[in-house]
């Protein structure tokens, strides 16, 4: 299956609000108690790497970010090879306009 991607301004306008889709945010916990898109999920890419995804709910379309848009791209890819539905957001949380929410990091 060829890659779906997305910006942030199309995840705002076109995704955001809509509960079809999953937002998973690939960034370090630090990083996402700082600022993240609300309701998203944080799951650090190296903890995502490591076949964490197998938890995930195969029948769910989820949208991949993280900084910049590197590892949300091999993530997607990933999870499009193990047959599960995926939109990478190409450009980053670094170009989210969009509300954040501030989460206390434990």
């Amino acid at each position: 299956m060829k890659m779906k991607s997305i910006t942030c301004k199309e995840l705002f306008t076109k995704y955001y609000l809509n509960y079809d889709y999953v937002i998973i945010d690939l960034r370090n916990r630090m990083d996402f108690s700082k600022g993240h898109i609300p309701n998203s999920y944080n799951i650090p890419y190296e903890m995502f790497m490591q076949k964490y995804y197998y938890y995930l709910n195969s029948s769910k379309t989820y949208l991949l970010i993280c900084e910049g848009g590197e590892r949300s791209k091999k993530c997607t890819e990933l999870l499009l090879k193990n047959n599960y539905k995926a939109i990478n957001i190409s450009d980053g949380f670094i170009h989210w306009k969009g509300p954040i929410e501030k989460s206390q990091f434990n």
